[in-house]
């Protein structure tokens, strides 16, 4: 009978030997590294773009409420004489932003009891049909009294 001597020093010792006598990658690390990186790459590259579409939208929103937030300042500083009518309106809108790609609506409400007239903004951005449009109302009291 023929009997096997496990010696596990001596395997030891050999598997070290080949390991430490080795310089450079071998190709099936190479490749699994390629592998690697690749994967990561794939996943975080749409993430980027995805973070990066949602900075431009924020922005957008930014920009459209500070637009309509302007509309209303100029609203309130317009004397009642200059918007009587939608086309007066309309001209104002226009003049707020006169090169924007935003569409920006004013339409004003019949005067209450209280001499006020109520205008509701909105703006649209042209052309994205994703973007959620600013709305807004603000009050102007007509004539005698202060604005709201």
């Amino acid at each position: 009978m023929l009997k096997i001597i496990y010696k596990p020093k001596l395997l030891r010792s050999i598997a070290t030997r080949m390991l430490s006598n080795r310089k450079a990658f071998g190709v099936v690390e190479m490749i699994v590294s390629l592998i690697l990186i690749g994967t990561l790459m794939a996943s975080t590259i749409p993430l980027i773009g995805l973070l990066n579409a949602q900075q431009a939208q924020s922005h957008r929103q930014m920009i459209d409420q500070q637009i309509a937030l302007n509309l209303v300042e100029v609203l309130q500083a317009v004397p009642p004489d200059q918007i009587q009518t939608q086309a007066q309106l309309d001209e104002l809108a226009k003049s707020i932003d006169p090169n924007s790609q935003r569409q920006i609506e004013i339409k004003a409400a019949e005067p209450d009891d209280l001499n006020r007239i109520r205008f509701d903004i909105s703006i649209i951005e042209a052309g994205n049909d994703q973007s959620k449009p600013i709305r807004l109302s603000t009050w102007r009291t007509l004539s005698g009294g202060t604005n709201e």
